[in-house]
């Protein structure tokens, strides 16, 4: 009579286990699956300051640096000079006066720039170079010139992403004004004149 109680007792206390490990087993996937389904909150754009130059270009900055353009400079048009106390690394954006006739040239007359590796890019919407030095530390430049004024964007990000990603957005955001393109424009004709004449001269050899 015993073992006829105690057999039925043994499979509702197995049904009991194995129901109880079910239940625990599907909660805890229902948590899994909440967990892996929670969406990651969106970063918040950083807010942005535009800065006009005088020198006939402007571009957009985080809020948060500061700036000193170094009004006792009164060789060249812009120098400036971008810093954040809490973080190392700095940017100078220039425009000065050059006698390079192009890119290139401007390149291979800077003795600090003869072992750096460039690419062509744009800054402003006109033709530049992107310039990557690595010693004695590292340097990113961003050039072009117009109107044989030279303009550069140079970080010094000191492994510091926040520089990289302001000098990319400064480049990115980097535009003339309309007098300073028309100029170029002119400039470009100009020397597109010049070189025609010099092929010429060349088939007539």
């Amino acid at each position: 009579m015993k073992k006829k109680i105690i057999i039925p007792l043994l499979i509702i206390g197995i049904f009991v286990l194995v129901g109880g490990g079910v239940f625990v087993w599907n909660k805890n996937k229902e948590r899994t699956s909440q967990v892996a389904v929670t969406p990651s909150p969106t970063p918040t754009p950083e807010p942005m300051e535009t800065w006009d130059d005088p020198a006939g270009f402007s571009f957009k900055y985080p809020k948060g640096i500061v700036i000193d353009k170094h009004d006792e400079d009164k060789e060249n048009y812009a120098h400036i000079e971008m810093t954040k106390s809490d973080t190392p690394g700095t940017i100078m954006i220039w425009a000065k006066d050059t006698n390079a006739a192009s890119l290139d040239a401007w390149i291979k007359s800077d003795k600090t720039l003869k072992q750096a590796s460039s690419i062509d890019t744009t800054l402003g919407g006109l033709e530049g170079k992107k310039i990557m030095l690595k010693e004695p530390q590292e340097k990113l430049i961003t050039g072009t010139i117009t109107d044989a004024i030279l303009f550069t964007v140079e970080a010094e990000p000191k492994e510091s992403d926040f520089w990289k990603s302001t000098y990319t957005t400064i480049v990115e955001s980097f535009t003339f004004g309309s007098d300073t393109k028309k100029s170029s424009e002119g400039a470009a004709t100009s020397e597109d004149s010049g070189g025609g004449f010099a092929d010429e001269e060349e088939v007539l050899e």
